[in-house]
């Protein structure tokens, strides 16, 4: 007989057959995290196994923590105990997790062997106007909480400091605003970071609490050389209720000192008269509920005084108002004041609050006499007495009336100046005799234009084909224009004040009214004409007193003298329109002619203030004067 030896593969050459073995292995995930080493392979006899780790090294990498054990994909508890087949192998194998951040030093590096996803991070900062310091990165472990990690955390107060100039408002996360230390904590997932930053506002008053948290109001003298407002209560605060943004104040005047000024030098004394708030010039009661005021208000009362004399001399304040509505003041009017003996005592120009104050004025009698209207406006040239008396203050009230739209011109107010292709309209420069006859005969209402219309006229220089022709020839046979001893027009040339005045004077039919007060018009061809616009408040002159009859007209100063014969005078920027034809070099609304020039090249529909002044209320197109000056 023969005998046969079996043999059976022993892989790990212990002399036991493999298949009457278990294999069980331990590896890594991926070597990057972390290593096991060691005892990395164990047999077992089939059956129920009990595995542990001895012998076994599991090392985590930088920055990473051992998380847990799979076993053929599914995560296994080691030690603990497993079914095993004989011949079979079996691999554990090691998962790492992420460990940078630390719960026990705060830190978001080095890590702490626990796995990131089971914490949470919360961060503090600043927006601009101020800093954070303290703990100002906050690490928690969180719980287990069915298959992840969360839970409510309560971070440490942090130090908040604000830069010069602002104070802390709140916090924010995401850009709104939000609470990190609310009743209750923060509800985080594990490996989740929010940030809370800490806003700033201004703090202009230094008192540690934003400006938009408060209301201000401030309790000032309308003139320091009349008197003086004082005390504690001359600056009152309000703080706004947590969340408002508007609230009722009551302002007091408990601790608010007021106290008039004395000029004994002067002979004169002032006592407080009444409050006015803001730039309002009418008397209010300070202490009236003020209602639905935002944060970060400023409220003025100023306090105002009224002059009395305290000896022999006394005061006179004239007030220039429109006639047809007292509440309208006029300013810039000019007057001459005269003492019984004629004797001329100066000349005084009302102020933007059409007043003219004059003080230290003997006992005795005195009157004022207007000598340049305000612009629209007829010359009231009556002599206006008064008397003074010791100690008093006297008033007296001096009326304008409007001049009125000569006949012919037309109510609608078109552009009259065309401007240049380069987009310029060019100001300051000067204008031609030709020029301004084409103005005045576009100004002209239909029924006067087809009046007149001619294409024919007796100037030698005007001839039939110019551009200007019918314009001019028109205006000629109206009277309004007139040429030179030898038959010319001269059409080319520039034109002058008088002789621009002078047009102007045609159009009035009321006669001649008396002088005015131009210091260099005496004796001047345009002496009559030129008096005749000055007391309709068509001219006005200048500061110095004269006229400049023989100076040539600039564009800006023709415009304004047609501006006012219309009656076409806006008050400010806010009375035009978006979207108003504007010039290069008319973008200076600081200007004297910025408003002049926008209202005579722009055609528009107006409607007129309760002070007189127009406002815009539609823009529209000029005619085609081209086809009308043909």
């Amino acid at each position: 007989k023969v005998f046969y030896a079996k043999w059976e593969e022993d892989a790990n050459g212990d002399n036991i057959a493999d298949d009457s073995q278990v294999l069980v292995y331990f590896v890594s995930a991926d070597d990057a995290e972390g290593t096991v080493s060691g005892t990395t392979c164990k047999v077992y006899t089939a059956g129920n196994v009990s595995v542990d780790l001895s012998g076994v090294t599991v090392s985590a990498k930088s920055n990473y923590v051992f998380d847990y054990w799979k076993l053929d994909g599914a995560k296994a508890a080691l030690p603990g105990s497993f079914s095993f087949e004989n011949g079979k192998s079996y691999t554990f194998t090691a998962y790492w997790a992420v460990d940078n951040w630390s719960d026990a030093r705060d830190s978001l590096s080095g890590g702490d062997n626990i796995a990131d996803y089971k914490q949470a991070v919360v961060q503090f900062g600043a927006e601009p106007g101020g800093s954070v310091s303290g703990k100002t990165t906050q690490v928690f472990t969180l719980s287990k909480v069915g298959n992840s990690y969360a839970g409510y955390v309560r971070p440490a107060a942090v130090t908040v400091s604000a830069d010069s100039g602002y104070a802390f408002l709140n916090w924010v996360r995401g850009g709104s605003a939000a609470d990190p230390y609310a009743e209750g904590g923060i509800w985080m997932r594990g490996g989740s970071t929010v940030t809370y930053n800490a806003r700033f506002s201004a703090d202009n008053s230094g008192d540690g609490v934003p400006d938009i948290r408060q209301i201000f109001v401030h309790f000032l003298s309308a003139d320091e050389d009349e008197g003086t407002v004082s005390g504690s209560g001359a600056e009152q605060v309000f703080l706004l209720p947590d969340g408002a943004t508007t609230m009722d104040i009551t302002p007091s005047l408990d601790d608010v000192d007021v106290e008039g000024e004395t000029y004994s030098r002067d002979n004169i004394r002032f006592e407080f008269d009444y409050w006015t708030m803001d730039d309002g010039r009418t008397a209010v009661d300070p202490e009236d509920t003020l209602y639905g005021i935002a944060g970060n208000t400023t409220i003025i009362f100023w306090a105002h005084f009224e002059e009395e004399l305290i000896e022999t001399r006394g005061t006179v304040v004239l007030t220039k108002v429109d006639a047809d509505d007292e509440d309208t003041v006029l300013s810039g009017v000019v007057f001459e004041l005269y003492d019984d003996d004629d004797d001329l005592i100066g000349t005084y120009t009302t102020d933007e609050d059409g007043e003219i104050k004059v003080r230290r004025l003997e006992e005795g009698d005195y009157y004022f006499v207007e000598v340049r209207p305000a612009a629209g406006y007829l010359l009231n040239d009556e002599e206006h007495e008064f008397s003074i008396e010791p100690a008093e203050v006297t008033k007296l009230t001096v009326e304008n009336v409007r001049s009125s739209v000569p006949a012919g011109f037309s109510n609608e107010h078109y552009a009259y100046i065309v401007g240049y292709t380069d987009r310029t309209v060019q100001p300051e420069a000067n204008i031609t005799r030709a020029e301004v006859a084409t103005i005045f005969f576009r100004l002209l209402d239909e029924e006067t234009r087809d009046e007149y219309l001619t294409r024919r006229n007796a100037f030698s220089d005007v001839a039939a084909d110019k551009w200007y022709n019918t314009a001019v020839s028109t205006m000629a046979s109206m009277g309004i224009i007139v040429g030179y001893e030898d038959g010319t027009f001269r059409p080319d040339e520039q034109i002058t004040r008088a002789e621009f005045a002078a047009i102007a004077a045609r159009f009035d039919d009321s006669g001649y009214r008396g002088e005015a007060s131009f210091t260099d018009i005496y004796g001047h061809w345009a002496y009559r004409e030129i008096n005749i616009a000055a007391h309709n408040g068509w001219i006005l002159g200048y500061t110095d007193g004269t006229f400049m009859p023989d100076q040539a007209i600039t564009r800006a100063e023709a415009m304004a003298m047609v501006n006012r014969v219309l009656q076409r005078i806006p008050e400010n920027t806010s009375d035009l329109r978006r979207g108003m034809i504007q010039w290069i070099d008319n973008q200076d609304t600081g200007k004297w002619y910025y408003l002049t020039v926008q209202e005579a090249t722009n055609s528009h529909e107006y409607a007129c203030k309760s002070n007189g002044y127009e406002y815009w209320t539609k823009l529209t197109s000029p005619p085609d004067w081209a086809a009308l000056e043909q």
